[in-house]
């Protein structure tokens, strides 16, 4: 029988140590500071400090930025340890773009000048060193 999932204050600690222990390993992988993700996810520093030592849980829309700047879904950053770094071993991790200010969402198809303008520097760690093989 399988272990069920937890409730409650239980679930909220649980997660919220998923989402700190993601969000960290992503930035190491991604080779990005801490206040740089917070930067590009267009959340302040402290607001990510506030998460990373779980004193305020994110909101939605600051889990779907983060997720976008470290290149997962954001049901990902819920994910234990183990079965994250093996989808990213398996899928990768998505670049992103910025097509508005504020506005997080994956590359078009269409390259147009306004995107272009909006994109942020060129990813490093895994995902570029899977684009360059």
């Amino acid at each position: 029988m399988a272990k069920a999932e937890p409730w409650g204050a239980e679930a909220e600690d649980l997660y919220a140590e998923r989402v700190k222990a993601n969000v960290r390993w992503l930035a190491e992988v991604n080779q990005i500071a801490l206040e740089a993700a917070a930067g590009m996810a267009r959340i302040a520093p402290s607001a990510l400090w506030h998460i990373l030592r779980g004193t305020n849980l994110p909101s939605f829309k600051t889990l779907v930025r983060l997720a976008a700047v470290l290149g997962v879904e954001p049901g990902d950053l819920f994910l234990e340890a183990d079965a994250l770094r093996q989808k990213v071993e398996d899928e990768g991790l998505r670049p992103f773009t910025l097509r508005r200010p504020g506005i997080i969402s994956p590359p078009s198809s269409e390259g147009s000048e306004a995107a272009a303008r909006n994109r942020t520097r060129p990813r490093q760690g895994l995902w570029a060193a899977q684009q360059a093989a």
